[in-house]
């Protein structure tokens, strides 16, 4: 095999054709990848266009403190009519709506943390350039599967640490104050733990406020343990479908460490779900065991990952649908027989 690149190189003859031997190997490799079988969500959305444009009734709300009488009022009244309602009664909870809560929410806007607050805001976003791209990207494999949903109304707010992601039937808001970074000085002072501080950063803001969609839109079947594992899977696999990229770790919110601490104890994990029949029952210590938030599993190892049950149904899924490539993302989250997708993904771990 000549090798003109190293022909110059001396060396002794048992090493001669070692480089070639290497290249020899490179190429094997780059041909094997190359004919890796192409995932069914890798796919080509680069021609379905996608522009989400944000309103800014956190804007829109800041600039009440310099307007007087009732037509601001009502001008954002007339713009967010499903949102701003929602934002009094239920995310800050500045009244009653639409009695009795104008003075509240003066008072809200012009107290001296709430005008912190929108000066570091400001400063982490000074635009949204930090997600949005990326956010459409995940609204453009939406629209592939769904071509003739509608979408959203866009919009962002601040919750005064309330609330990250909230959605209505027409609209997806998203708290900008709860994505200002986990070093962020305030989230301790309001004693926010660790592990839901980790997530609070931009990086988030687009599977986040996509997954909270997907709530929205497929509605939650809780009966037994099994319903709820794998509604949670279901939701989880469309963050696969719709950010086919993105990392499994930020789709489930997850360390790397719980990640691979789950994928290391995976039998196990099911173990402890086969046990009593949990997965056929409904015991409410069950569900707070398996889908409870907090730093790990309560009785587990303090290096587990929380959320098992979700977990184990997004695996559960993902093998469904491997096992069943005839279906698509559209009929999986179509499907309520829970009982019927773990039978027909054969896992067993």
């Amino acid at each position: 095999m000549n090798c003109p690149f190293f022909e110059n190189i001396t060396m002794s003859n048992s090493f001669k054709s070692f480089p070639c031997f290497l290249l020899f190997l490179l190429g094997v490799t780059l041909f094997f990848s190359s004919c890796k079988p192409k995932s069914k969500l890798d796919i080509d959305v680069s021609s379905i266009p996608m522009k989400i444009n944000f309103l800014r009734f956190d804007q829109d709300i800041n600039r009440l403190d310099s307007l007087h009488g009732e037509g601001p009022y009502q001008s954002i009244l007339q713009k967010y009519p499903e949102f701003f309602p929602l934002f009094i009664n239920k995310i800050t909870g500045l009244g009653h709506y639409p009695e009795n809560y104008k003075k509240f929410l003066s008072g809200f806007i012009t107290y001296k943390d709430y005008r912190k607050l929108k000066k570091d805001v400001d400063s982490v976003y000074p635009n949204l350039n930090s997600f949005q791209s990326e956010l459409e990207e995940g609204f453009r494999h939406f629209r592939y599967y769904y071509p003739h949903q509608s979408l959203p109304t866009f919009l962002t707010f601040y919750s005064g640490f309330n609330s990250a992601i909230v959605n209505t039937d027409s609209t997806l808001g998203i708290g900008l104050d709860m994505f200002l970074g986990s070093k962020y000085p305030i989230y301790r002072s309001v004693q926010f733990p660790a592990y839901i501080t980790r997530t609070l950063e931009s990086s988030y803001i687009p599977i986040t406020a996509m997954k909270g969609y997907a709530k929205q839109l497929f509605s939650e079947k809780r009966g037994k343990v099994l319903d709820q594992m794998i509604y949670e899977g279901k939701i989880l696999y469309f963050l696969d479908a719709t950010f086919p990229k993105s990392h499994d770790s930020i789709k489930i919110g997850y360390t790397g460490k719980q990640l691979s601490w789950c994928k290391e104890h995976e039998t196990e994990i099911w173990a402890s779900l086969l046990e009593k029949d949990r997965l056929f029952h409904g015991d409410k210590n069950d569900f707070d065991t398996y889908f409870g938030e907090g730093p790990f599993t309560p009785g587990l190892d303090p290096n587990s990952a929380p959320r098992l049950g979700e977990w184990t149904g997004w695996q559960i899924v993902r093998k469904f649908m491997d096992q069943n490539p005839q279906i698509g993302l559209v009929q999986l989250m179509g499907m309520e027989d829970s009982e019927k997708i773990l039978q027909l993904s054969g896992y067993r771990p």
